[in-house]
């Protein structure tokens, strides 16, 4: 093996990374993103709301002086990176560098949730649904469900764009209540075996996620106090992720090392715009 990597090397293990790191991205696309290269914080607006008046004849207009009030986002750096020795890897019946592509990308999309739901958790001024809701220190059950859609639905959130997040565990407690699967209740049949990790009902999109702790100890997943998990209802506009470099890879050799080295980067920030598009839902899981 060179201890130059050549070109078409780099490029499988950048395009496997651009490929499937989406996969390890459970929240891509149901929040709103923004990306600004190079900025150590991104801003998204936050406008009030504006009042219709009538018009009489000759009146001057009355202008609805709308509010403006950014919130901002603040860019961190994260990476996931491993070294691939070039004698043991002649060793092995496989390409290292190419499975690093998706074992570093997962880590790195892993950590993309863990900065959304960190901040729907910081977030002040959200709705609220408490862990005594359709019966004392339950799981998730279809009375916690609709009490989400109507926290909501009083805030004027739109029916658009809403998804709810939950761990496995609150998504098997939540099919096993027979109001949730039959359609006497939620006016709709709920499909469990739908295609992919996003399943609609009643105007949401319900994505679950697993407990994800890390080799290091680290737990990314919702949060959880004692024997207390919060799952999170929301709308698209509610949230805000930005990024100043999204996902990027790179494997260089390291003559010191000899070694290659593959990383995979991103910066990004996350941050509540509308808190009251935002609902923390309260579960007991016992062991």
């Amino acid at each position: 093996m060179s201890i130059f990597i050549n070109n078409s090397a780099t490029t499988l293990f950048d395009t496997q990374v651009k490929k499937v790191y989406q996969e390890g991205y459970s929240l891509r696309g149901l929040v709103r993103e923004k990306t600004v290269d190079g900025a150590k914080e991104i801003q998204f607006p936050v406008m009030g709301s504006a009042v219709a008046r009538t018009k009489t004849q000759q009146t001057d207009v009355v202008p609805a002086n709308v509010t403006h009030a950014p919130v901002k986002a603040i860019m961190q750096e994260w990476y996931a990176s491993d070294y691939t020795d070039i004698f043991k890897n002649k060793q092995i019946n496989f390409d290292e560098i190419t499975e690093l592509a998706d074992i570093l990308k997962m880590g790195c999309g892993r950590r993309m949730d863990k900065i959304l739901v960190d901040a729907m958790a910081a977030a002040t001024g959200t709705g609220e649904v408490g862990i005594g809701v359709g019966g004392a220190n339950t799981d998730m059950n279809f009375a916690k469900f609709i009490e989400t859609m109507g926290a909501l639905d009083d805030a004027g959130v739109p029916e658009d764009g809403r998804t709810i997040i939950m761990n496995h565990r609150a998504y098997r407690s939540l099919l096993a209540d027979e109001k949730f699967t039959s359609s006497d209740y939620g006016q709709m049949r709920f499909d469990g075996t739908s295609q992919g990790n996003k399943k609609g009902y009643l105007g949401f999109d319900i994505v679950t996620i697993n407990e994800r702790v890390e080799a290091d100890g680290q737990r990314l997943g919702l949060p959880l106090a004692t024997n207390d998990v919060t799952l999170f209802g929301f709308h698209r506009d509610a949230i805000g992720m930005g990024f100043n470099m999204d996902i990027r890879s790179e494997t260089n050799y390291i003559p010191e090392k000899l070694a290659y080295l593959s990383s995979v980067m991103f910066s990004a920030g996350a941050t509540a715009i509308d808190p009251k598009g935002i609902v923390k839902v309260t579960v007991r899981q016992t062991q």
